[in-house]
């Protein structure tokens, strides 16, 4: 199985027969060496990834500091600067840490500010589209002009970005995304490290608004994070903890978002049956958008750690070694479910439908799933209601394959027709 996960993990090729190879060979757990100083499980099978997020006491998160050892520099301040803030988001946390910093987020999603958070992706996605028509052009490159600009246009507006500044804080998340673009388990090797002053800018732009925030709150999520009694005062650092979960939203939502907005689109081309029902009946658009993240999920591998001596798919998994979870080859596991190679806008249409795994069960489900699915549906539904005969562009699509761990589009060209 080695050969096969050394081919999954370069990247350079169609990644879905491997992952059924690896699902249905053997237990559908392996173990590869070529991951960390250690080597790690990876699981392919829907029902092990399930008990791993299932199972806290079992599986816990994986810390940032070991698992990007191969790739940032200790030595470097500016490093340091970045992995310190980067190593207390929610996700390398576990127990009552955890669970603290997830109240804060739900607080600050929750009651009024739910409803501001659709005004913000309604209004940057009409942002979008004007600038679209603005342009004047039959023909645009989807990523960059539409995936890639949506979910930044919602953070700003979700963190109450000083327009003048929304330049800049485009620059910054682009930035920030390619600094934190490592893999969950590093393969083996030393890559160079990432740049990281331009998301450190950024880190300093957030530290300085919520220090504002503090002394004059607003309506936006950073005045709800500086009001939450989860940061201060019983927390000295409280400050750290709340830009760190910034980060966390500002990277998870945007990639990931990015990628849903891409490969839903990428999906509708070769669909267009599919895309003219959706776009004459909109109200859809809920259950396409879930079948699109089983069918073609953003993220594809995540990675827990076994905290105790486990046995998992007919292995013995040591304490402390990683465990790779590949999401893709799950969400098509045919033990769960019926056809799962067919893409179907109405699978999730009946409340008994099985669930993917693209935000992770359990403990660790990913806080803004509600944000991404609601940014998903509504450009879509603005994009397909301009747009309803779109078609592929003059030049092929080019896929991501820098990024094993997370998967979708480098560019999508897109002729535009009404």
């Amino acid at each position: 199985m080695d050969d096969l996960i050394e081919r999954l993990l370069r990247g350079h090729e169609d990644p879905w027969p491997l992952y059924e190879r690896l699902r249905e060979s053997g237990t559908g757990v392996h173990f590869f060496d070529g991951i960390g100083t250690r080597g790690a499980y990876l699981c392919f099978r829907h029902a092990d990834i399930t008990r791993i997020h299932h199972s806290p006491e079992t599986f816990g998160a994986a810390d940032f500091r070991s698992t990007s050892a191969a790739v940032h520099d200790p030595a470097d301040p500016e490093q340091r600067r970045f992995v310190d803030i980067w190593s207390r988001q929610a996700v390398f946390r576990d127990g009552a840490e955890h669970k603290r910093l997830r109240r804060a987020l739900k607080t600050a999603f929750a009651g009024p500010a739910a409803e501001r958070v659709h005004g913000c992706v309604r209004h940057a996605s009409d942002d979008v589209i004007a600038r679209i028509f603005l342009r004047g052009h039959t023909e645009i490159e989807f990523m960059r002009e539409v995936a890639a600009e949506v979910p930044i246009a919602v953070s700003a507006r979700i963190l109450g970005i000083d327009p003048a500044d929304r330049d800049r804080f485009r620059s910054w998340c682009q930035a920030l995304l390619s600094a934190s673009a490592t893999p969950p388990c590093p393969v083996s090797g030393r890559p160079s490290p990432p740049e990281v002053a331009p998301a450190n800018e950024l880190v300093d732009y957030l530290r300085a608004a919520l220090r504002a925030r503090r002394r004059v709150p607003g309506t936006d999520l950073i005045s709800a994070l500086a009001r939450s009694p989860e940061f201060a005062p019983a927390h000295a650092d409280g400050d750290p903890d709340v830009l760190a979960q910034l980060v966390l939203i500002l990277t998870a939502g945007n990639d990931a978002t990015s990628n849903l907005l891409g490969n839903a689109v990428n999906l509708l081309l070769d669909l267009p049956d599919v895309r003219t029902r959706l776009a004459d009946e909109p109200g859809r658009l809920g259950a396409a958008v879930e079948e699109v993240l089983r069918f073609a999920p953003p993220l594809h591998m995540t990675c827990r750690v076994a905290l105790r001596d486990v046995e998992l798919g007919g292995h013995d998994v040591p304490r402390g070694t990683p465990v790779v979870q590949a999401i893709p080859a799950a969400n098509r596991d045919p033990r769960v479910f019926t056809e799962p190679d067919v893409f179907r806008i109405d699978r999730f249409t009946r409340g008994d439908a099985p669930a993917h795994v693209s935000f992770a069960p359990g403990q660790h489900h990913c806080i803004g799933d509600q944000l991404a699915r609601l940014e998903a549906q509504v450009m879509l539904a603005r994009f397909l209601a301009h747009f309803p005969g779109i078609t592929r562009g003059s030049l092929p699509a080019l896929p991501q394959v820098d990024r094993t761990h997370a998967r979708g589009w480098k560019t999508l060209p897109v002729r535009l027709r009404p």
